[in-house]
This record gives structure tokens, sequence and C-alpha cells, in this order.
């Protein structure tokens, strides 16, 4: 990788630079690879109430500053602080106390039957770290929907390769360094910078990832999902849908007129479960209609 080779973000609401990165390439990914596969061997044994202790501090360093975290965001989506603070810092804060309360139960061991083969047996199910977990995270909210799976894998053992949106890169970068302040050994969050088409690309063909996690469009989880085929791991994708939203004869028309606006223009639209078609029963249709498109003549940009 030349050192020139890089690419620049910048804030969709002010046309401003808002950074600058490398451009991984297949080489550098491989690399990454490597020294994640290194830090697993330490960070699989690692005691479970280590890893809750270090969630706990990430959860006070974000909240020590959580406008810090949230101009990061607003600088690159173009967001306002309130919607960085409210769609990302918060949720994720919800998610990383969240896995911090539970997650120890979730890794306990299950007792199971052990079937007329074997009577009077115990046979339990057990949960072991799965190894290097590549993950690829969308643009749209772009901490929260990274840090979902971050924390996760990480608090079961395994290491990470997180490969943020090219628009969002920072936003991305952030999860590894809120994690690292709290404590986390170096390699165990690593972070993927460059374009889907070149760096991401390496990430899911890469021979030695355990495991995929991918969100975004329905195309690219094909593809995602073809490559985990030809390697037999497990993948997890969230990809694109309809979101649908009904009105019935008896709803609140006010109530129902200012929810589905909101659904379908939060985030300038950009949500995987925002309002993409609503149905409205005939005997409210046209009141309803009329609601709606009165309250969304007077919305100010």
């Amino acid at each position: 990788m030349k050192a020139t080779d890089q690419y620049k973000i910048f804030n969709p609401a002010t046309g401003e630079e808002a950074g600058c990165y490398d451009v991984m390439d297949r080489g550098a990914v491989n690399e990454a690879v490597e020294k994640a596969r290194a830090a697993f061997r330490e960070w699989s044994k690692t005691d479970f109430q280590i890893r809750k202790n270090i969630l706990k501090k990430a959860i006070a360093v974000i909240a020590n500053d959580p406008e810090k975290y949230a101009n990061v965001i607003s600088s690159e989506t173009g967001k306002t602080l309130h919607d960085a603070l409210l769609a990302d810092i918060y949720s994720a804060l919800d998610l990383f106390k969240y896995y911090a309360k539970n997650a120890g139960k979730f890794l306990k061991p299950v007792k199971v039957s052990s079937g007329i083969l074997l009577p009077g047996r115990k046979a339990y199910y057990l949960f072991e770290p799965k190894g290097v977990i590549g993950i690829i995270a969308p643009w749209n909210y772009p901490f929260t929907l990274a840090a979902s799976p971050v924390i996760a894998a990480v608090m079961a053992g395994n290491t990470v390769l997180l490969k943020p949106s090219s628009q969002t890169t920072r936003s991305g970068v952030i999860i590894k360094e809120v994690m690292e302040l709290a404590g986390l050994p170096k390699d165990v969050i690593q972070v993927l910078t460059g374009p889907g088409s070149l760096t991401g690309q390496a990430l899911i063909e890469n021979e030695n990832i355990d495991m995929l996690f991918f969100t975004g469009s329905t195309e690219i989880g094909k593809q995602v999902n073809i490559q985990a085929a030809k390697r037999l791991i497990p993948a997890i994708m969230e990809l694109g849908g309809k979101d649908v939203a009904i009105v019935t004869g008896k709803a609140n028309l006010d109530r129902a007129a200012h929810g589905v606006l909101w659904g379908g223009i939060t985030n300038s639209g950009q949500t995987c479960i925002g309002t993409e078609l609503v149905l409205v029963d005939r005997t409210v249709y046209d009141e309803f209609l009329t609601k709606i498109t009165n309250l969304a003549k007077n919305l100010k940009s």
C-alpha cells in the first residue's frame, strides 16, 4: 500500500473536509487479520469479569463527554448534534449497558437432555469464542450499528476487524478508541479503512476469518453470503426490506400522521426501519391524507 493511497471524507451538510484516511489494500487487510489472530490467543482466555469491567469503563468514557463523539458522527453524516446524540451515542450506551448486564448470562453453559443413549448423564451446550470476526458496518447510524456487533463479539472473547463505511470512517474508529481507553488490549479491535469494493472485498474473501457480520444492501449481502458459504463459516446479515405503516379506521389520525411522517423522514429517510409504505383504511383515507399533507407542507429544512 502506498502512503499516497488515501481518501477524504466531507461533511455532506457543509462540504467541509471531515477526515483523510489510508486505503487498506488486500495486503494490509491480511496483515490485520494476522494481528487479530495473534491477539485472539490471549483475549479468548481472558476472564469474563475482566471483559465486563472493560465494557463498564467504556460506558464511563463515552458518558464523560458524549458531545465529543457525537460531533464526530455529525461531521461525517451531516446529522444535527441532537440526532447524533440520540440515535447513535445514547442508543449505543444502552447497548453497552445491556451487554455488560446480560452477556454473562448469555454465555453460561445450557443444560440439555442427554437422551436415551446416555441415561443418567449430564449434557451441556458450551459457548466458546469463535475467533476472528469480520464486521462491515453502514453509514446511516455509523456508531450504534457498528458498536452492536463489535461489543457482542468482543464480550464473547473474539477479536474484531471492523470495516466502517468509507463515508463514516472516523465514526468507526472511535469505537476502537473508546474500548482501548477502557483497557481493551491492542489489536482486539482493528479498524480497516477504505472502500467496500477494495478493503471490504479483501475482508470477506480472506480465508482466515471465522465469521462475518454485514449490515447493508441485499445485493452486497448476497456476495458476503457466497464468500461465507465457500468456507462454511457463519454469516449474520441485516439487509434491506420494506417497512409498512398501517392506519386503521379507528386510529388516532393526528398521532398517526405525525408518526408516519416522522418515520419516513427521520435521518433524511436513511433508516432501515423507516416508513416506506403506508396502508390506510378507506374510511379514513381522505382525512388522513389531508392531515399528513398539511404536516409535510409545514416542515422546515
